[in-house]
């Protein structure tokens, strides 16, 4: 049982420290790859508490409860705020550059998020104005074109109204 506990522990402790580095990293602009990736290392984290809170002292069970309270809220929030995103890849035509789009649409509100990929699980956010109205989502219903200027420049067309009117928008890769 001891060694179970030692081994979950440490196991956890180290999955807490990756989710901090990933949330101090995540103010630069970079995020792991995949819509669901944050709320499979959040399950983990939560069926390592489990594992921890079952064999723990008394003291230990009151932490291991508040941080299994604090990834449940977290988990919570994530998806709510992510319901209807959709993630889309696209390769640069030498295929060293991948474009990643994420886009989510709530009410009369689109939000489309442009990222290039790095270092195979991240992907960093680029500074772009790629928009569309009232809640249409060009990318899922394929209205859109992307013209790569180059490798590290391109430019995306998409519908703005529902495919009566389209927009143009370049984004400077780095």
């Amino acid at each position: 049982m001891t060694k179970l506990y030692n081994l979950s522990s440490t196991i956890l402790y180290i999955l807490i420290s990756i989710k901090v580095i990933l949330l101090g990293v995540s103010f630069n602009g970079i995020y792991l790859m995949g819509i669901y990736t944050p709320i499979i290392l959040n399950i983990m984290i939560l069926i390592l508490c489990f594992t921890v809170y079952t064999f723990s002292n008394i003291n230990n069970k009151r932490i291991i409860v508040v941080i299994s309270i604090i990834f449940i809220l977290n988990s919570t929030f994530y998806i709510i705020s992510n319901l209807g995103t959709k993630e889309y890849k696209f390769k640069s035509p030498n295929m060293t550059t991948t474009l990643v789009v994420t886009e989510n649409s709530f009410l009369l509100n689109t939000n489309i998020n442009v990222f290039q990929k790095r270092y195979v699980i991240f992907k960093e956010k680029v500074k772009n104005n790629v928009r569309a109205d009232d809640g249409y989502k060009p990318f899922e219903n394929k209205e859109y074109e992307i013209q790569w200027l180059s490798e590290k420049e391109l430019i995306i067309h998409n519908s703005f109204e529902g495919g009566d009117k389209w927009i143009s928008s370049r984004v400077n890769l780095k």
